[in-house]
């Protein structure tokens, strides 16, 4: 199976997060979509426990959408392509991509071995507003002609922070969740 992996914090999931995912499994780029929460930011970004990351996804999955806890279960900071390498070789029948916005083109030749990740994986790049879709690096797939994510897990946060709604920004059961929980105040 083709497998697009969508890394991030999803600290929450939001509304953009599930549109890239159903865009380009609908595009039939890939089989399915695997969401994959980082452990430990390697920009020392603090993150939500796990646990409740991984119980916001579920109550966004739909069919041919799935979470692998790789990086999770994993001690130490994630690097995308030390988890490349570790879930090809744990599944060696599926053909591997990665999905990244185009707030990340900027600084993606700071990430860990980022030659080698393109060299090896291709890429699907989403746009960003205000973030260009450059440089794109060999193998990376500009998503140009999509919508553009305006939805941010940090507008989210600061949203609650000021104590304003969120409706439009997640899923009404992710808003639940975050707010039985006490999360991001």
């Amino acid at each position: 199976m083709n497998i697009a992996l969508f890394g991030g914090a999803f600290d929450p999931p939001h509304k953009g997060h599930q549109l890239v995912a159903a865009t380009i499994l609908k595009e039939h780029k890939v089989d399915e979509v695997w969401f994959l929460p980082a452990s430990k930011h390697p920009f020392l970004k603090p993150l939500s426990s796990g646990k409740d990351r991984i119980s916001m996804l579920e109550l966004i999955l739909s069919p041919g959408l799935k979470i692998e806890n790789f990086e999770l279960e994993t001690d130490g900071t994630s690097y995308t392509y030390k988890t490349l390498v570790a879930l090809r070789e744990r599944f060696p029948n599926h053909n591997f991509s990665f999905i990244i916005g185009s707030d990340n083109l900027e600084s993606f030749d700071k990430w860990d071995k980022y030659e080698e990740l393109v060299r090896e994986f291709p890429f699907f790049v989403y746009p960003r507003p205000g973030f260009p879709m450059e440089p794109l690096f060999p193998n990376m797939t500009a998503l140009s002609d999509k919508a553009t994510v305006t939805a941010s897990s940090t507008e989210v946060r600061e949203r609650l922070q000021r104590g304003e709604s969120i409706s439009e920004l997640v899923e009404s059961e992710v808003e639940e969740y975050i707010l039985r929980q006490g999360l991001y105040v």
